[in-house]
C-alpha cells in the first residue's frame, strides 16, 4: 500500500498536519503519529493497523501508485468519449461598446452581428446534433463581443432550446457580459429566457477599474455596473471577473471591501484571474486558463473567502473544453470552434455550422508519462492548449502548471482548511463539499479528522474552457 499524497508540513499546529489526495480529494488533519504511518508505507500493512486501512477507505492511500495512475487515465479517457452533454457558447456579435485595454480578440476586424438566418440555422444545427447523439444535458453561454448588443439571437435560441429540450434534457443558460447594459428592463428579458447565471467584469476599485474597461468614447464604466449589479443580486446567480496584474492588484481587494459592503457576501462569487497585454497573434496575447496563477491571485482568493464570497480557493478538476467532444465555440457568423481564445484563428476553425470540416487536431491527444505521474495532473490535465500554441508554438505540447500548483495547493488548502475551522461561508462555495468528523481511532492509533469532498471522482470531473 501507498501514500499518493501530499503533506503540507506542521499545521495548524505543532504536531498536526493536513494531508491531500490531489485525485480522490481527500483532506485530512492528521496528528505526527499517523503521519509516520503514511511515511513508513509501503512497509505498514493496512490490515494490521485498523488507522491505514480508514486511510485507505477514505482515498489517502491507495494499494499501489501505478494502479492510481492508471485509474486517472481510464478518468481522463472516459472524459473525453462522454457524448451525453453538449456546452455551446455562442457569440451573438463580435461588437461591443468598451475598449479594454487587453481585449484579446482585437485581431478579429470584425463587428458581425448574427443574423436572422443564422440564427435559426445555429438553432436547427444544435438540436440535430442533440438528436443524433443523444443529448441529456445541454449549457448554453451567450458570449460576444457583448451579446446583449444583438439580443435577438438570444431570445430565438433561448426560446427554441427551450422548446426542444423540455422536460427530458437538463438545459442551463450563462452569459458572460461587460454588465453596462444590464438594466432592470434588459434583466427582465434574461429572466424570460431562462438566462440565470451571469459573469461580469469589474477590474478593482473604480480608479482602476475606469482605467482598464472604459466605453470607446473613454468614459469609465464602474458606475453603471455598479447600479445594475443592484437589482441583479437575488435574481441571478453572479460571478464577478476581477482581472488583474501589477497595475491594479492593491485595488482588487478594495472591490472585495466594496462588494462586501453592499451586502453581496454569500450573494455571488468572485474570481480573479491573470492578464497581460495583447500582442500580435501568434505571441501570447494572454494567460487564457484560470490555472495560470501568482501570489498576488492566490491572496485575493483566500481574502475573498475570508469575506465570506464564493471562489475558486481550491483547484476543481477540470479537462480543457478543447479536448472533448461536445464542447462548442459558434461565432456570429456560424463558424465554429472548441475555445474562444482561438475565434477569429483560421488555423484552428473546426468547421461551420453549414457544414466542412476543419481543425480535428486534438482527437488522438494524449498525456504523456510525466505527466500522469505528477501529483497535479487531475488539475492541470496537461494544462491549456491556447498557452501550448502561443508559447511554444505546438498545441499538442504540455503547458506545465506543476510550478503553479505546488505553491497553490498547499497554500490553499491551509486557508481553506482556517476558514471552514472559523465557520466562513465562502471558503467552500464553490465546492459543493463538507466536513465529516472521522470515528474518534482508539488510543495509540493516531488521530485523523476529515475534510473531503462529495461524490465520486468520476463524477466530479469538471470540464471548461
Amino acid at each position: 500500500m501507498n501514500c499518493a499524497t501530499g503533506e503540507m508540513g506542521a499545521y495548524p499546529q505543532t504536531g498536526h498536519h493536513l494531508v491531500y489526495n490531489t485525485l480522490s480529494r481527500a483532506f485530512l488533519e492528521v496528528d505526527n503519529q499517523c503521519l509516520s504511518m503514511l511515511y513508513s508505507l509501503p512497509k505498514q500493512e493496512a490490515t494490521a493497523i485498523p488507522i491505514l486501512q480508514s486511510l485507505h477507505n477514505q482515498g489517502i492511500v491507495v494499494e499501489d501508485e501505478k494502479d492510481e495512475s492508471e485509474s486517472f487515465s481510464r478518468i481522463f479517457e472516459r472524459q473525453r468519449r462522454e457524448r451525453s452533454e453538449l456546452h455551446a457558447t455562442i457569440l451573438t456579435t463580435y461588437d461591443c461598446p468598451m475598449s479594454c485595454i487587453y481585449c484579446y480578440q482585437k485581431h478579429i476586424d470584425s463587428d458581425g452581428y448574427m443574423s436572422v438566418e443564422t440564427m435559426g440555422k445555429v438553432a436547427s444545427w444544435l438540436e440535430e446534433r442533440m438528436q443524433a447523439e443523444g443529448i441529456d444535458r445541454c449549457s448554453v453561454t451567450f458570449y460576444g463581443g457583448e451579446p446583449l448588443m444583438n439580443f435577438t439571437p438570444i431570445e430565438y435560441i433561448g426560446r427554441g432550446m427551450r422548446k426542444y429540450c423540455g422536460d427530458g434534457i437538463r438545459l442551463g443558460f450563462a452569459m458572460v457580459t461587460s454588465g453596462i447594459l444590464l438594466t432592470r428592463k434588459t434583466a427582465n428579458k434574461l429572466g424570460r429566457v431562462g438566462i440565470r447565471h451571469l459573469q461580469i467584469t469589474l477590474d478593482g476599485d473604480k480608479d482602476a477599474h475606469d482605467r482598464r474597461r472604459v466605453k470607446k468614447d473613454g468614459s469609465g464604466t464602474y458606475d453603471l455596473i455598479l447600479d445594475n449589479l443592484s437589482h441583479l443580486v437575488g435574481d441571478f446567480t453572479i460571478t464577478i471577473l476581477c482581472n488583474v496584474d501589477r497595475t491594479n492588484s492593491e485595488s482588487a481587494y478594495r472591490l472585495v471591501d466594496t462588494m462586501h459592503s453592499l451586502g453581496y457576501a454569500g450573494k455571488m462569487k468572485i474570481i480573479f484571474g491573470p492578464v497581460a497585454a495583447p500582442m500580435e497573434l501568434g505571441q501570447k496575447l494572454h494567460a487564457a486558463c484560470p490555472q495560470t496563477v501568482d501570489s498576488d491571485l492566490l491572496s485575493l482568493t483566500i481574502y475573498a473567502a475570508s469575506m465570506g464570497f464564493a471562489t475558486d480557493l481550491r483547484p476543481e478538476l477540470k479537462i480543457c473544453g478543447m479536448l472533448l467532444p461536445h464542447h462548442l465555440v459558434i461565432d456570429p457568423y456560424g463558424n465554429t470552434y472548441t475555445c474562444p481564445t482561438f475565434l477569429g484563428v483560421d488555423e484552428y476553425q473546426t468547421g461551420s455550422i453549414e457544414g466542412g470540416t476543419g481543425f480535428r487536431g486534438l482527437a488522438d491527444f494524449t498525456l504523456d508519462d510525466e505527466c500522469l505521474r505528477c501529483l497535479y495532473v487531475p488539475f492541470c490535465t496537461g494544462g491549456c492548449r491556447y498557452n501550448a500554441h502561443v508559447e511554444q508554438g505546438n498545441i499538442r505540447a504540455t503547458d506545465c502548471q506543476k510550478e503553479t500548483f505546488s505553491y497553490w495547493l498547499p497554500q490553499s488548502l491551509k486557508a481553506h482548511h482556517t476558514l471552514r475551522s472559523k465557520n466562513v461561508q465562502g471558503s467552500d462555495l464553490n465546492q459543493g463539499h463538507h466536513i465529516s468528523e472521522g470515528t474518534p481511532p482508539r488510543d495509540g492509533q493516531g488521530d485523523i479528522r476529515s475534510d473531503r469532498d462529495n461524490g465520486a471522482v468520476s463524477q466530479e470531473m469538471q470540464k471548461g474552457y
